[in-house]
Formats: C-alpha cells, structure tokens, sequence
C-alpha cells in the first residue's frame, strides 16, 4: 500500500477513536443510562463514518492550535533573549523601533546565499532594514572555518568591510576554503592575512558558542532561519513572502505602543 495513503488511513483512524473516546468519556460522566449510551455511541460511530470530513477539519483545527502556540513560545523566547539575539559589536538594535532581520546562516549553504539575495532586495526597497548575520556553521569543517573568518573580520573591521565581505562570501559559488576567504577579505578592503591561528581565538570561541547556545534556545536546528517580528521563519522565504511579511513589520512599529 502506498505510504502516503496508509499514513492518511492510520491519520483518520486516530482521530475517529479520539473523537470517539472523548464524546463518550463525556457521556460516561452524565447520567444517561448505559443502553441509551450504546445507543448514542452508535449513532455517533455511524456519524463520522458517513462524514469522514469532519476529522479532517479536526485535525486542521488542532494544528492551528499547535502553530498558534507554537509561535506565541517562541515570541517569548525572543523577547526573552532579546539583548542577545538583536546585538551587534555592542549596540543593540530594538525592533520595536527599526526592521531587524536576523538571519542564521551557513556560508556553505546554497539556500542561505538565495535567501541573502533576497534579503539584500528587500532591503533596498526598505533601507531602514537592519540586516544581522548570526553565524551558525553546521555543513562540516570548511563552514566553520568561514564563520571563524567572518566574526574574525567583525571584531577587527568597519561595519562597511565586514558587510562588503559578507556580500562576497554569500555570492561564492563554490566551498569556501582559507585562501578564497582572504581573497574576499582583500576585496572588502582589509589588510588582516587571516590565518588559523588568528581564528582560534577565544573572543571567536565565546561568540559561536552564544550563537549554538542562542539557536537551541529558539529551537533553530538548520539554515537559513530567519527571526523578524517576534517569529521564526525556517528555510528560504521567496520575495513577495518577505516583502509582504516586512510590509506586516512595518505597519506593526508604525502602530501606537500601548
């Protein structure tokens, strides 16, 4: 039997019993009498049987229910963390007051480089937008290696040779290695030769560790992640998605505070 078809089957058999079980268990506290309770277990057997559609909107209505509070944990966990997760070099930047997208990423990711091509769009049609790279290397040693790079080059350079190096590393079709990183790193501007050593630092150590730290908090396990307005988006957002969701943003500072 086809898998699909066999999961939809265990599906509605599931929530047929539950539905079941819990009218029944209802009943079963009031005082209707033991055949007139067979008897209304019938009907409602016979029921959902000859309309199978209501488990189906059952289920639809739990699982809004779980997104909804699924979405309301993990706002609180973004206010919760909030010093740390819309920080940069020291200045925080409040996204009650300005459009923060914060982005997890992997420099070897191929999602997360369309989903930088997009961010970048946005941003130019919003240029209020403030755009923060959490780097979260998970696609082996060559990724770690580029995000040791890229805090390396936060902590030594301006914001402009940092993004501008950033920008390369993101539009790189290929795996990052040593050599192609300083190569970008020129590019950008800087005079640093970025070597192993220089990567191992422990301000680079602390600062990976509060981004692993910081994305098991939220419940973050791939690339891209995207956190804006108080909610997470995991995987690439297509353009008209992001724009619309900024758009939301926007319209949501603009609101009084209460």
């Amino acid at each position: 039997m086809n898998f699909n078809i066999l999961k939809a089957l265990n599906t509605f058999i599931f929530f047929f019993l539950m539905c079941k079980i819990s009218i029944v268990n209802n009943l079963l506290a009031s005082e209707i009498s033991i055949e007139s309770k067979a008897e209304l277990n019938k009907l409602i057997e016979k029921y959902i049987l000859e309309n199978p559609e209501i488990i189906l909107k059952a289920w639809k209505l739990i699982e809004a229910k779980q997104k909804n509070e699924q979405e309301l944990k993990e706002k609180k966990l973004i206010q919760q963390f909030e010093e740390i997760i819309f920080s940069q070099k020291g200045i925080f930047y409040d996204p009650k007051v300005q459009p923060v997208i914060v982005s997890f990423v992997d420099f070897n990711c191929s999602f997360c480089k369309k989903s930088d091509e997009v961010i970048s769009a946005v941003i130019k049609k919003y240029p209020d937008i403030i755009y923060l790279v959490k780097n979260y290397p998970i696609l082996g040693e060559g990724s770690v290696i580029a995000a040791r790079a890229a805090i390396f080059l936060q902590f030594n350079e301006s914001s402009q040779t940092y993004l501008s190096f950033i920008n390369l590393m993101m539009k790189s079709s290929s795996r990052l290695t040593l050599e192609k990183i300083n190569t970008f790193a020129r590019s950008s501007g800087s005079p640093l030769n970025i070597t192993l050593e220089k990567l191992q630092s422990s301000d680079i150590n602390d600062k990976l560790e509060e981004n692993f730290r910081l994305s098991e908090m939220l419940g973050i396990s791939g690339t891209p992640t995207l956190l804006i307005n108080n909610k997470i988006y995991r995987g690439h957002i297509e353009g008209d998605n992001l724009d619309e969701i900024i758009n939301t943003y926007i319209g949501d500072i603009s609101k009084p505070q209460n």
